[in-house]
Formats: C-alpha cells, structure tokens, sequence
C-alpha cells in the first residue's frame, strides 16, 4: 500500500484487511493517480501469485474533505463510498 502512494501521504491499517490514508494537499486529479497506482499494484501482485485463493482483491472509498471537517466525518464518508464500491463489484 505504501508505495501507492507520496512520501508525505500517510497510510494507517485500521483493521485486518483495511486501510486509511491521509493524502494532504489532495484534489480529485491526484486521487485518481494513486487508486490507479494501487489498481496497478495489487495487479501486479496477483501476477506473481499462481494461487488465485492469494490474490488480493480491493474496494475503494474516498472523500476530499476541507480543512475544518471533523475526522470522524470523512472516515465515515469514504466507509460508505467503499461498501458502495464493493456491492457494485458484487453485483
């Protein structure tokens, strides 16, 4: 996950198969840069894998928030993104 993204971004694991990251001076440009990186990463893992039960898979939520939002907001916001992502992947 790290490698996802800039040296300044931080990466948190917030449970067993979660993450969060913190990506400071963030528009809606750079985000699509890093899910493609990520996108391109977990590929590249998979490619090595022969196993397919090891290949990893990821769903994505996000949200840009403003300086004064409320930190419990925006992880809560890119949580709902996510699950929306991976009900539509379900689907």
């Amino acid at each position: 996950m790290k490698s996802s993204f800039r040296e300044n971004d931080y990466v948190f694991r917030t449970g067993g198969d979660e993450f969060l990251s913190i990506i400071i001076y963030c528009n809606d440009n750079l985000v699509e840069t890093v899910k493609k990186r990520i996108l391109r990463n977990v590929k590249n893992h998979n490619e090595k894998i022969d196993n397919e039960k090891l290949h990893l898979s990821l769903s994505i939520g996000y949200v840009i928030g403003e300086e004064n939002d409320e930190l419990e907001f925006l992880i809560s916001e890119s949580d709902k993104k996510m699950y929306k992502d991976k009900n539509r992947k379900r689907q």
